[in-house]
């Protein structure tokens, strides 16, 4: 009676009159339990689909534990097996849930769970950074699913693993195997998109992840706005500007406040910049700067922004910019000065010295060019300073 109780009730196991059955009869359980009983076999097990279904996990993991144990010839043995592994992988014990996943498809490799057993051993796998493992177990749960949206899932999944194991070529087509109409269908269009992105070292290879960014957009779901951003990104390297812009409008449109946003907005700004709609460029840029402020954009944001204000005629803004972003270099040299080994500092000091020779040439102003050059003597523009500064010199009279 306990067992068909709880198989009416574990799907509805949050209502509050069945979360109550669900603690008497727990009770009950551990009570019989103690008793030496025929029925003891199916009293474990419902005692450990009960606890699986209360999320319970390391309860349901000791009686299931305990009945596959005690009990190897119980016939339900395989859904105590599957539900075990479940009830360690939940507990993120998934050296003991790939082991008793395993157990399960040899006990049972042509059983009823063998595609979940497979999509377990994956995710067990993925979990202890194994990417390599848990992409084979994944393609094999897609052989398995007869379910086209499990199995489309469990070929993203693959796909996904794949990509992260650096086997591009088998993610691609693990990606490109995800159904038509399926879920993740924009998602694993955007994944192809950006793994021949990374490959992109000519226009050929940018003209197909662009393919795939303007499919993954047109598809639409969670993906669609980081997929546009990206499709604006390709388009500004083929100096295509309206096409990017009209992108990455698309973007922000999805995606406005989200995580690819300053991404987004950046890129805009600089395909607004190349269309000469300098206007429409720095309400961008000022819009990136109040909502993001710690942006990873915020240096070449600043050095955009004093361009767009100089073409617009507003050299006070401009000055300010280029003042602003010779400050935010310095600042981050010094809060990166221990990781000048991977070149943080270096790239930052290339930041600053450029905007100390942009102030030095609106303004006239040699002691910008000096500045550069004592505070920055390895930046790639230091020799030009050097010639403003010899050129200021001459001027003057001091020829020495």
């Amino acid at each position: 009676e306990g067992y068909a109780r709880l198989l009416t009730a574990a799907g509805d196991a949050d209502n509050d009159e069945t979360a109550a059955w669900f603690a008497a009869a727990q009770t009950d359980f551990s009570t019989f339990l103690k008793q030496p009983h025929p029925f003891r076999a199916d009293a474990l097990y419902s005692a450990g689909l009960l606890a699986f279904a209360r999320r319970d996990y390391p309860l349901a993991a000791e009686r299931l534990a305990q009945l596959t144990r005690e009990f190897a010839d119980y016939p339900r043995r395989e859904d105590a097996l599957y539900h075990l592994a479940e009830s360690y992988y939940w507990q993120n014990d998934y050296a003991r849930a790939d082991q008793i996943f395993a157990a399960l498809a040899a006990e049972f490799s042509t059983g009823k769970y063998r595609a979940e057993t497979a999509s377990g051993r994956g995710w067990c796998a993925y979990m202890r950074q194994d990417a390599d493992a848990a992409a084979k177990f994944f393609a094999q749960a897609a052989t398995e699913f007869t379910d086209a949206d499990k199995s489309g899932q469990a070929r993203f999944d693959a796909g996904a693993a794949y990509e992260e194991a650096g086997a591009d070529a088998a993610a691609l087509a693990e990606f490109a195997a995800v159904p038509e109409n399926h879920p993740q269908r924009g998602a694993a269009l955007l994944r192809q998109g950006v793994i021949v992105r990374k490959q992109a070292n000519d226009l050929g290879n940018l003209a197909a992840a662009e393919k795939f960014f303007a499919e993954a957009a047109r598809v639409g779901g969670d993906t669609a706005g980081e997929a546009a951003a990206f499709l604006g990104e390709i388009r500004l390297k083929q100096q295509n500007f309206t096409g990017a812009a009209e992108a990455l409008q698309t973007a922000l449109t999805r995606d406005g406040g989200g995580k690819f946003a300053p991404f987004a907005r950046y890129h805009l700004a600089l395909a607004l910049s190349h269309l000469r709609q300098y206007d429409a460029a720095v309400r961008a840029l000022e819009i990136l700067q109040k909502d993001f402020p710690s942006n990873q954009f915020r240096l070449p944001a600043e050095q955009l922004l004093a361009e767009c204000e100089k073409e617009r005629g507003n050299a006070p803004a401009a000055l300010a910019a280029w003042q602003r972003l010779a400050s935010i270099a310095d600042t981050s040299i010094a809060d990166t000065s221990v990781a000048a080994a991977n070149g943080v500092s270096a790239e930052n000091a290339e930041w600053a010295a450029r905007a100390l020779f942009n102030l030095g040439e609106m303004t006239g102003d040699a002691t910008w060019f000096a500045q550069l050059v004592e505070k920055y003597p390895t930046a790639s523009n230091v020799a030009a300073a050097q010639i403003r500064l010899g050129e200021a010199a001459e001027k003057m009279g001091k020829r020495p």
